[in-house]
């Protein structure tokens, strides 16, 4: 609905520009002929209200397709690197029947991380399809 009044909005002001610019051009220069194809495309150049109609339906447009991207899953993608120092590992040396050495845990100086995680609305209580129908 909101995109039906703006192209109407549209063609009002383009109506508006061509017609006072073909009188405005009668009244200060001489007669030339001026095609209307001519006259189209200088009311499109010079109207403000005509350019401010037409990105306020572009805006529209990015916001309809903005709600209906949201139906689409979404995918993010992280991840991250850490060096730390190095340090001796813990390790605990066993009594006489044993005699071994246990490291308790071993000097891991790489970290890596990486993180995948898929996002996809399941119920949003209509927020997504009444945003569309406004």
């Amino acid at each position: 609905m909101k995109l039906k009044n703006n192209l109407i909005m549209i063609c009002i002001a383009f109506v508006c520009a061509v017609a006072s610019y073909c009188v405005d051009n009668e009244s200060k220069t001489p007669e030339v002929p001026v095609n209307l194809d001519d006259c189209i495309e200088l009311g499109l150049m010079d109207s403000s209200i005509l350019r401010s109609a037409f990105l306020d339906s572009r805006s529209a447009e990015a916001l309809l397709a903005e709600m209906r991207m949201q139906y689409v899953p979404s995918i993010i993608v992280s991840g991250g690197y850490t060096r730390l120092s190095e340090t001796d590992p813990a390790e605990i040396t066993l009594p006489a029947p044993l005699n071994s050495t246990v490291t308790l845990s071993p000097s891991i100086t790489d970290n890596f991380l990486i993180n995948v995680a898929l996002q996809q609305p399941l119920f949003t209580g209509f927020r997504i399809s009444s945003g569309i129908k406004q």
